[in-house]
């Protein structure tokens, strides 16, 4: 039996699907309906906010935790889809829920600490575009190469960005010219890599695929989730072929 090892934001979580500002509804999210048409199980780590950085973190420690220490899974036992997502996000560490959380801005702080706002407003104020593009590409490179390193079959997708072939900051241009030949073939397990019209967002969008009744932040229902289910489907079956 494989498991679908999936990961990722608010859309691979299910938000939004049953009531108003649900923030996971894994039983009706894109994951669970592919791995019932592969005849798969599944597990889904995705939570709403999610920074590739959390998702980063969160899907090697799983690996770790269940591959490499318990062995409860072998490597070819599983295969991980990752829906990357916004880029603008980034984790830090919330003393007063003692847990790593997942920052998109100065709006998000009003039940954080003092110390915890002033980093998200420097934070927030200081990191530019280029930056944030080189790191989040980073932090994508670095878990295809761990789970190569274990032996892990992978598929990657965008939510809602994709990465430029070039930067506009110059003293960054070379280190993320290097990193991103290094990535090389992979973007072609990439959906939605460097095109806009690949991402979940957009491709949703431009299908004319309703948004969920319950929605208020621009999620889909059962029917979305459905159908960005056939996509990434027959996107897995083309590049496998």
């Amino acid at each position: 039996m494989i498991t679908l090892l999936a990961n990722g934001c608010s859309h691979t979580a299910g938000a939004e699907i049953e009531y108003p500002l649900q923030d996971k509804c894994y039983i009706n999210a894109w994951p669970r309906w592919l791995a019932d048409d592969m005849g798969w199980d599944w597990v889904n780590l995705a939570e709403s906010g999610n920074s590739n950085q959390q998702i980063k973190r969160t899907t090697i420690e799983w690996i770790i935790e269940n591959v490499e220490l318990t062995k409860r899974y072998k490597p070819k036992e599983l295969v991980v889809i990752i829906m990357w997502s916004g880029f603008n996000r980034f984790e830090a560490w919330d003393a007063k829920i003692k847990k790593f959380s997942s920052f998109s801005g100065i709006s998000e702080v009003k039940d954080c600490s003092v110390e915890l706002t002033e980093y998200i407003k420097y934070r927030t104020l200081i990191d530019e575009q280029s930056a944030i593009e080189y790191k989040n590409l980073m932090d994508v490179y670095l878990t295809a190469r761990y789970l190569e390193s274990v032996g892990i079959k992978y598929y990657f997708m965008n939510a809602s960005y994709n990465w430029p072939t070039q930067v506009d900051e110059p003293s960054l241009q070379q280190q993320y010219q290097i990193l991103y030949d290094a990535y090389g073939n992979r973007r072609d397990r990439h959906l939605g890599f460097s095109s806009q019209e690949e991402r979940f967002w957009q491709y949703m969008r431009e299908n004319n695929i309703p948004v969920s009744e319950h929605s208020k932040w621009e999620h889909w229902g059962v029917e979305g989730q459905k159908f960005w289910k056939n996509n990434v489907k027959a996107w897995m079956t083309r590049i496998d072929s």
